[in-house]
């Protein structure tokens, strides 16, 4: 099996363009393709993360930092 890891380089914004775009694209390979995506976010990401296999959500955490 294959799995996709989505780190957005942004914060997490459940209802912002890139929150919709993870989702769409972890949707998209699942059908298409049969992989499995897990996502990591700085916050909660409700409603989108039932797109997702497993998501882990880093309080605080800022993808600007390394």
């Amino acid at each position: 099996m294959t799995r996709v890891l989505h780190v957005p380089a942004i914060g997490w914004q459940p209802t912002e363009g890139i929150a919709r775009s993870c989702r769409a694209l972890a949707v998209e390979l699942a059908a298409a393709y049969g992989v499995q995506s897990d996502l990591v976010a700085n916050r909660d990401t409700a409603p989108y993360d039932s797109a997702f296999a497993n998501t882990r959500v880093i309080r605080g955490w800022t993808p600007a930092t390394p």
